[in-house]
């Protein structure tokens, strides 16, 4: 989804449903941004209100995101909405 100022393209959020053979579904957010210009005026609230909204219409039961830990607006911001817990990150080079 996109955040709109007219036509100008302002921020983006980009969610997948992620669905188990074992438990309900949930979303993962993939990316939430908004250009400088226009962050901390709202833009990012409603985008995450709105993933939480359309994730909850597609049968999600959690949503979760991976956020750096130096990153101290992002998380600070999401704090706002719930609760950090630790997990294991793997990466391998293709």
């Amino acid at each position: 989804m996109v955040a709109r100022a007219g036509e100008l393209v302002i921020g983006q959020a980009k969610c997948a449903v992620h669905r188990h053979p074992e438990k309900p579904a949930d979303g993962y957010i993939d990316d939430l941004r908004v250009t400088p210009e226009y962050q901390r005026r709202g833009v990012a609230r409603a985008m995450l209100r709105e993933v939480e909204r359309w994730a909850g219409e597609k049968g999600c039961s959690d949503l979760w995101l991976a956020a750096e830990p130096d990153n101290a607006s992002a998380t600070t911001f999401y704090d706002g909405f719930a609760t950090a817990k630790v997990c294991l990150l793997y990466y391998w080079n293709l």
